[in-house]
């Protein structure tokens, strides 16, 4: 008799011990993954004196963001100017997205043209500048035509109608909807 094996049964604990090498490389590649994946599809946490998040919905043929109101009939929400997590005013008297000259800097935006701006306190020089990108929930808009004005007050930022004009706005009882087409789509009622 020999002192080997039958060959069946070595080449099956050959495989057995092979697996056991490699499951922890895989182990591994699957954290990895993990971390990566968790990463970069996290939401940022709000940041400290953040306004709430407005609630975002999707359909085939829109994106639908929900805004409360504050009580006092005012919309205050937290949104995104090129990345960066800032506090908006919803405000269709403003003709641009109107930006506290203190935040302009961190935001990214570099004065351009001179302007006197009118305001609810009266006329105020103030800078055009374009922004990159605003997000409001799901809808990412590019290319925005804003102004900077030195003399606004706080981190509030005025949701102007640069922006609003590339959305439908819905009264529902105390919210108020913004609602924006998808490209491609096929015509909505609305847009007849």
């Amino acid at each position: 008799m020999s002192d080997q094996l039958p060959p069946d049964i070595t080449g099956s604990s050959k495989k057995v011990s092979s697996i056991w090498l490699w499951m922890p490389l895989a182990l591994g590649f699957m954290v990895i993954g993990w971390l990566l994946h968790t990463h970069y599809n996290a939401e940022e946490p709000l940041r400290e004196g953040a306004a709430p998040l407005p609630i975002a919905h999707e359909s085939e043929y829109e994106r639908t963001v929900t805004l409360k109101s504050d009580g006092q009939g005012h919309y205050v929400f937290s949104g995104y100017i090129n990345d960066k997590q800032v506090n908006f005013l919803l405000d269709t008297g403003a003709t641009s997205v109107a930006v506290p000259e203190s935040l302009a800097s961190y935001l990214g935006l570099w004065k351009r043209g001179e302007l006197i701006a009118q305001t609810a306190n009266g006329n105020a020089k103030a800078w055009t500048t374009r922004i990159d990108t605003i997000r409001v929930g799901n809808i990412e808009m590019m290319d925005i035509s804003g102004s900077i004005l030195p003399n606004m007050q706080g981190d509030q930022i005025l949701l102007g109608v640069s922006f609003l004009r590339n959305v439908r706005l819905m009264q529902v009882g105390n919210d108020l909807q913004l609602v924006q087409k998808k490209e491609g789509t096929l015509s909505m009622p609305w847009d007849q």
